[in-house]
C-alpha cells in the first residue's frame, strides 16, 4: 500500500517473503512525485517514472539494480510550462482523511482560493461538491491537473470538495466490495456523510 491512499508509488518485494514487512518503496524518494505511473522494461533492468503530481508532470529514467533504482536521471520536464504555471494563481489543495461509519475512511480533496491557504479562515466561501462518478475512479489524489474545479476555486472564490468513499479504486478489496449488491447506496451515503 502506498504511503497514503491518494499516492501511487513503485514497490519491490522478494518472491517468497518470510516476514510481513517485505515491501520496499523504490520511488518514495522523488520529491513532488507522490502520484506516479511507472513503466518497467520487460527484462526488469530499466524503469521510466512518470511523475503526475503534485507538481506538473515530469519523467525520470532509472536502472533497476538489486531491487533498487540506481543511476536515475530526469529525462523530460517542460520548464516553459512550469514557468508559465508559476505565474498563475492555482488553488490551495488540502488532502485529508475523514472517518466514516463501519470503520471506513473517506479521502477528501479540498480546493481553496489561493488567498485562503487553510480552512481556519473566518471568511465564508460557497462550497461545491464534485459528485463522485463511481464506482471506479479515484478522484481525491495527488495528481496535478488544471480542470474546471481548479478555475472555480482559484478565480471565482469557491471551495471545491471531492470525496472518495467506498467504491473508489486504489483502496483495496474492503472498499471495492462494500457496494456489491448495494450499488447507488453506500457511495451516496459516503458523499453525504463526507460533506457534513
Amino acid at each position: 500500500m502506498a504511503p497514503t491512499a491518494n499516492n501511487i508509488h513503485l514497490y519491490s518485494t522478494k518472491g517468497s517473503p518470510v516476514t510481513d514487512d517485505v515491501w520496499k518503496c523504490l520511488t518514495c524518494r522523488f520529491s513532488n512525485c507522490t502520484y506516479q505511473e511507472n513503466k518497467i522494461q520487460s527484462n526488469f533492468e530499466h524503469v521510466v517514472i512518470h511523475c503526475k503530481g503534485p507538481a506538473p508532470h515530469h519523467y525520470y529514467l532509472g536502472d533497476i539494480v538489486q531491487g533498487k533504482i540506481a543511476n536515475w536521471t530526469q529525462i523530460l520536464v517542460n520548464e516553459e510550462y512550469e514557468d508559465a504555471i508559476s505565474e498563475v494563481a492555482l488553488p490551495y489543495v488540502i488532502n485529508e482523511a475523514y472517518p466514516l461509519q463501519q470503520g471506513f475512511e473517506a479521502l477528501v480533496k479540498i480546493l481553496l482560493p489561493p488567498d485562503q491557504p487553510s480552512r481556519s479562515s473566518s471568511r465564508s466561501l460557497p462550497v461545491l461538491l464534485k459528485v463522485y462518478a463511481g464506482p471506479g475512479p479515484q478522484q481525491a489524489t495527488d495528481e496535478f491537473s488544471i480542470a474546471y474545479e481548479d478555475y472555480l476555486a482559484a478565480s471565482r472564490g469557491y471551495a471545491v470538495v471531492t470525496i472518495d468513499g467506498r467504491g473508489a479504486t486504489g483502496r483495496g478489496w474492503k472498499y471495492r466490495s462494500a457496494f456489491y449488491g448495494a450499488l447507488g447506496t453506500v457511495e451516496i451515503d459516503d458523499q453525504i456523510e463526507g460533506i457534513r
